[in-house]
């Protein structure tokens, strides 16, 4: 009897380390996707108001705010992004934003020179 008193023990200890680890695991994970997302949504409010300053003719921030948005270089995060979030943020619209932007402000340069 005291043998098996001793077994059920040792089962429960390790059932209780392999939850903790579970647990761990799990929270580590959420962490890892809050800073992601807070990433993310820092970066579609700068596209936010990239739009905003360009309906707005202020070109020059916006083409920062569009350079801001364009900075990764990964085939797979825009196919996702346009996938998940539509053509607004896909990398080829705002890259058209971005040099209509440019053309504007340049023909305002002129302009004003």
């Amino acid at each position: 009897m005291k043998w098996k008193l001793e077994d059920s023990t040792v089962a429960k200890n390790q059932m209780s380390m392999r939850n903790k680890m579970m647990i761990g695991i799990m929270c580590a994970l959420m962490v890892g996707i809050f800073f992601a997302d807070d990433w993310q949504q820092r970066r579609f409010a700068a596209l936010r108001y990239g739009y905003y300053y360009m309906g707005q003719r202020q070109h020059e921030e916006a083409i920062d705010l569009f350079e801001q948005y364009l900075n990764v270089e990964s085939d797979i995060y825009w196919y996702l992004m346009e996938l998940v979030n539509g053509e607004s943020y896909s990398c080829k619209n705002v890259s058209d934003c971005l040099e209509e932007c440019r053309v504007l402000q340049e023909k305002i340069y002129h302009e004003g020179v």
